[in-house]
């Protein structure tokens, strides 16, 4: 058709209506037809590409969003991953803690062990002491009370003597005493000597068995204490007991000699338990 007729000069609307005035219009629509076909035959080929893409987009936004739906699915997982290491880390920390206190604990029973093995030795070393003293309960008890009950008015001197004497008797009559006994440390403790040096008693052995002599009688003792240090030592210590303080002090003139002769006698101490 376009070669035989489109291609010839003679065929155009223009001379066809003026031959026919029917055919001119019939011509121009045939050419119409002819230019829409061709157009139809190229733009078909575009059509199909065209759906070809749509669907390929289709495609594309599906794949999208099920790319979109699993990036959404993993961040989730990662936020709980996240959370999940938190709590592991948290578990570990705690298991460390947990770790450290329980190898306190071991080394604390370690130690404790230890202790209560040396302590073992320590009771069984006691335990033989005691048995010691059960055995020189009787002798040290006896010597101890006659040093209190008769050895308060000598001096130390004498004191020592006597005591000497008393375990001679001892060994003649193969009583069981202790041979080094502590006439002091025997009937007082640490607190107590602790206290004594505290109220001003001085620290030497005759007057700590003076001052245990005056805590063990059981009578009010008269104490000639002519330095004064007793004096101190007897006021600080019963500062909570009623002590009472007396002092007579007079003169006597003799008509024959007339002379002055004073008489002051010392000061007496009483202390009322």
């Amino acid at each position: 058709m376009k070669t035989k007729y489109l291609n010839n000069p003679d065929y155009s609307y223009e001379k066809v209506n003026r031959a026919s005035v029917a055919c001119g219009p019939l011509v121009k629509w045939a050419m119409a037809q002819i230019t829409y076909a061709d157009m139809l035959s190229k733009v078909e080929p575009l059509r199909n590409e065209l759906k070809s893409l749509e669907r390929e987009a289709e495609q594309k936004v599906a794949d999208m969003q099920q790319t979109n739906d699993l990036i959404a699915t993993l961040e989730t997982s990662i936020a709980q991953y996240k959370t999940e290491y938190a709590d592991l880390i948290s578990a570990a920390q705690a298991i460390k803690t947990d770790l450290s206190h329980v190898e306190s604990k071991v080394e604390r029973s370690i130690a404790l062990i230890q202790n209560l093995s040396l302590e073992k030795v320590r009771w069984e070393t006691t335990s033989e002491s005691y048995q010691t003293q059960l055995a020189t309960l009787i002798g040290d008890g006896f010597l101890i009370s006659t040093f209190l009950a008769y050895t308060g008015y000598f001096d130390q001197m004498t004191r020592q003597l006597l005591f000497q004497q008393w375990q001679n008797h001892f060994n003649q009559a193969k009583i069981p005493y202790k041979h080094d006994l502590a006439r002091v440390e025997y009937v007082s403790n640490a607190d107590e000597r602790l206290r004594w040096e505290t109220n001003m008693l001085p620290s030497d052995d005759l007057c700590r068995e003076n001052a245990v002599m005056l805590k063990r009688f059981t009578r009010y003792p008269l104490v000639i204490d002519p330095s004064g240090q007793a004096f101190e030592f007897l006021f600080r210590e019963y500062r909570d007991k009623n002590i009472v303080q007396t002092r007579f002090s007079f003169s006597l003139i003799s008509i024959q000699t007339k002379r002055f002769f004073a008489l002051v006698l010392w000061t007496q101490v009483f202390v009322n338990n």
